[in-house]
Order: structure tokens, then sequence, then C-alpha cells
């Protein structure tokens, strides 16, 4: 089966993959204390960041590494319109890699208004879950989830509704590749998301746990 971002015909300009977005750079970072592995570098956000589903999509960046390179976009949005009397109104939320950076995650095929397509889902990770070279599959990009109506038909889709799960991310720094996640929650019909924190590993090609500091 062909592979197609879905609806992308449709949402272009609502992308939450593309565009200006927050900054985040003010993360407070957690004391070198509070961190069980030195090797491993986490950032608590305080407060949490809660963005909410609009017309016009809320965005935010995240620096992983606090080097002035930003790794990956957050987003969430609506999309509502009325084509030959079905009625499309849902919300989705996504994360994207920036500069290299890539999501894990898994592909399904869903079949919204009677056309196929493949879409790339980011993995809705538990506490202690590896991430690290021997994952499979990394992609540029991953959906959080979807819920709402398309064309008249339910739409809902996603391994972070109604759930406070981990992101899978790899990045680069230099021409080095570290591994790393996000702890974010998406509620039930997709209006809500909130990041919470983050990690990653500090030595290159080493893999780690979900939630681990």
């Amino acid at each position: 089966m062909k592979k197609n971002n879905m609806l992308n015909s449709k949402i272009a300009k609502y992308s939450i993959l593309a565009g200006a977005t927050l900054s985040m750079l003010a993360a407070c970072k957690k004391d070198e204390p509070d961190n069980n592995d030195p090797n491993i570098n986490e950032t608590d956000i305080t407060p949490d960041i809660t963005l909410a589903a609009t017309a016009t999509g809320s965005f935010t960046d995240i620096d992983l590494n606090s080097d002035g390179i930003i790794d990956l976009s957050v987003g969430i949005a609506n999309y509502t319109y009325t084509s030959y009397g079905y009625n499309t109104n849902f919300n989705y939320a996504a994360v994207n890699g920036e500069n290299g950076a890539e999501i894990l995650t898994e592909t399904i095929s869903v079949n919204p208004g009677g056309s196929a397509y493949d879409i790339e889902l980011a993995k809705a990770l538990s506490e202690g879950n590896t991430i690290g070279v021997s994952q499979v599959i990394w992609y540029g990009s991953g959906y959080l989830g979807f819920q709402g109506v398309y064309s008249g038909n339910n739409l809902s889709y996603g391994n972070f509704l109604s759930a406070d799960k981990y992101v899978g991310v790899k990045f680069l720094v230099g021409t080095n590749t570290h591994y790393g996640w996000v702890r974010m929650s998406l509620n039930a019909d997709a209006s809500s998301l909130i990041i919470k924190e983050y990690a990653y590993h500090v030595t290159p090609n080493t893999a780690i746990a979900a939630g681990d500091k």
C-alpha cells in the first residue's frame, strides 16, 4: 500500500509539523543531585506546558540539550470544514523531528471515508521501555492522536489519547546520535496536550529507558 501522510492535502495549511512555534528555552532543569544517573540529562518543565487545539494550532519547540538547536516541534490543532454535505471536525496532535531528529513510531493503516492511508503514530512508551538503536521504526514525525469526525465518519487514532506516556526520540549533537524521551499526555478528545519533562543520554549511541533520570 502506498504510504500517505493522512489528510495532508486537506489540512496542509494547518499542519502542526511545520511553521512558527513557541520557544521552550525557559524550561527549568532539575538540580544535578535530583538526577539518579549523571550520564542522563533531564529537564522537568515547570510549570508544565499546556497546548490547546485551535484552528490556527498551538505549538512549542524543544531543544533537548540546550545547545540552541531545536530538536522537536510539538503541536495540536483543530480542523473543521463541510464538503458535499459531510461534516469534518477533528482535533489532532503530533511531534516532528527537527534538524535530523527522529521519532520512534509505528505504522498503521486507516480508512476514513473509504480511502486507505498508512500513517505514522508516535509509539506510546511506558516507563522502563528501551529507546535505542535496536528499536524500529524511526521516522521524521509521528501523530500523537486524532479524535473527531472526518467526512461524516468517526475518527479516533493514536496511542496518546487519554494517556500519560513517553515519546522516544533520537537527535544529533554534531555528528553524534543521542537517544532520549519526552513525557506528555493527551486528553480523550485530543483538545489538550500537556508536555511535562524530557531527558537524553549524554553518551552518544547509548540506549536510554523511558523515564530514566
